[in-house]
């Protein structure tokens, strides 16, 4: 139940005070608030992406001491 409120009761915020004042919602406080909050959110899921790729593409080479001609497949001996 609590993760419904979640999302009814901001849609029903945003519908309410779009019926209320809907001439000048887009210059309310509200509205400023959510729109930094959604461009937040873009902007860290972008990041999150960034660094998962970074640490499944950029991993450092094993030195070649520790390489052998069995390996999985990565440089890394199979054990």
């Amino acid at each position: 139940i609590a993760s419904c409120l979640v999302i009814i009761y901001p849609l029903y915020n945003v519908v309410k005070r779009t019926v209320k004042s809907g001439d000048w919602f887009a210059a309310s406080s509200f509205a400023n608030n959510g729109a930094e909050w959604a461009v937040g959110f873009v902007l860290g899921l972008s990041a999150l992406m960034l660094c998962a790729t970074a640490r499944r593409h950029w991993r450092p080479k094993p030195p070649a001491s520790e390489l052998s001609s069995t390996t999985d497949g990565d440089g890394w001996t199979a054990k």
